[in-house]
């Protein structure tokens, strides 16, 4: 399963409807929060989930896994067979499976009840409002994002996909990450769902956001402390801080090693892109004659492609 991804869930969904007629009972696919393993120095916010699954005539599975902030998934504690079809009935007939749980699969903290959103959080990330509202799209109606906003600017998180009739709820709330669960009964059964949210990759992405306004405005030492800010949260490496930090090496008048530095490690996560970002940006106009930054932000031959064959007419 992709980090995140619905898709086997939609596929389990699928498949029950297509064989409806045969199975005894509609497909179960339950996924529910039930600990949380708070952050620690040097380590991330994990949510303990367990899931229960009953689809066509097979037995019951359950078991219990931990979910990173980035959305991995890993299995840590399998169900007995009988335990697996007491709760599977059990959530069928609508109780809680963190309530029903067998005691030798709980893990970690009972979560803390969430506030309601919109919210304001607190450290690293205080000030920040966490927002969740509907997409505003005629092709996307039953589509919500999830966003955080500060002074005046705002990045999306995540987009979550609600089916009528269907509901999305935040699960948890931590200082470094959030867990939302979904929950939707179609034709062929009970789909639930539980994703989480990084809300430092969130904050990162609205610093540098705003660092770029700052830049366009040439407000530089602005944009280097929202650079600044975003570098310390501790979250997952992405292009575009460094390319911004490229930009205001560039304006602030960096050695040219100091800019390529930057920009080398902004390429890597998309080279066709930042490339011809940066063979365009009026921010690196003082080093369009330096061989250096010829050499990095040059065109490349696209993966797959054969080279081009020139026809010389004799």
């Amino acid at each position: 399963m992709r980090r995140g991804d619905l898709l086997p869930l939609v596929a389990a969904v699928l498949a029950g409807a297509a064989c409806a007629h045969r199975a005894e009972h509609a497909v179960l696919h339950h996924r529910e929060l039930v600990g949380v393993l708070p952050p620690i120095p040097g380590e991330r916010t994990h949510f303990a989930y367990a899931e229960v699954r009953e689809e066509d005539d097979a037995a019951p599975r359950l078991h219990v896994s931990l979910l990173a902030p980035d959305g991995s998934r890993q299995t840590v504690v399998h169900a007995l067979g009988e335990d697996a079809s007491a709760c599977a009935a059990r959530v069928r007939a609508g109780e809680s499976l963190a309530e029903i749980l067998p005691a030798y699969m709980e893990l970690g903290l009972k979560p803390a009840p969430p506030p309601e959103l919109p919210v304001t959080l607190g450290p690293p990330l205080e000030g920040m409002v966490l927002r969740l509202e509907p997409l505003r799209s005629r092709r996307f109606p039953q589509t919500h994002l999830l966003l955080l906003e500060s002074e005046g600017a705002r990045a999306e998180i995540q987009r979550f996909f609600v089916p009528e009739g269907g509901s999305l709820r935040l699960a948890a709330l931590l200082p470094d990450a959030a867990a939302v669960e979904l929950r939707s009964r179609t034709p062929a059964g009970i789909v639930q769902d539980v994703r989480a949210v990084d809300l430092l990759a969130g904050a990162r992405r609205l610093f540098v956001a705003q660092a770029r306004r700052a830049l366009d405005a040439g407000h530089l030492e602005e944009a280097a402390v929202f650079l600044a800010r975003a570098e310390i949260l501790g979250a997952p490496d992405e292009g575009e801080f460094w390319f911004e930090t490229a930009r205001l090496r560039a304006l602030s008048g960096a050695a040219p090693v100091r800019v390529l530095e930057a920009l080398s490690r902004a390429i890597p996560h998309e080279p066709a892109l930042y490339r011809m970002r940066a063979r365009t940006d009026s921010a690196f106009a003082r080093l369009k004659d330096d061989d250096g930054f010829v050499e990095v932000v040059a065109p490349r031959p696209l993966p797959g492609r054969p080279p081009t064959v020139h026809v010389v007419s004799e």
